[in-house]
């Protein structure tokens, strides 16, 4: 895991994560680095499962650098974990950028 939100300390409502989206930054329960999941046996299993479940949305136009993991969904984002951490301002667990 890259960043794991305190959903108390998301001050901002919505989030845009990119491709004209915009999610409940309440909602936000981590933000992954698509490098780091593609090397975990566990964030495999994971996105394979949320993506038999339909979870998984894809808006990354192909070319994915983050994943939102919200309370409902998935999202396969094209902005990177850096530019996502700047635009939730609150407390993370977590070291580095990308």
């Amino acid at each position: 895991m890259v960043y794991q939100s305190e959903k108390s300390g998301l001050h901002g409502r919505y989030m845009y994560i990119g491709s004209d989206v915009l999610i409940d930054g309440r909602d936000v329960v981590a933000i992954f680095d698509m490098k780091s999941v593609s090397r975990s046996r566990e964030m495999k299993a994971f996105m394979e499962s949320k993506k038999k479940a339909g979870k998984v949305i894809d808006i990354s136009e192909g070319e994915p650098k983050a994943i939102v993991v919200t309370s409902e969904d998935v999202y396969l984002c094209p902005v990177s974990v850096g530019t996502l951490r700047n635009r939730i301002s609150g407390p993370f667990d977590g070291e580095g950028d990308e």
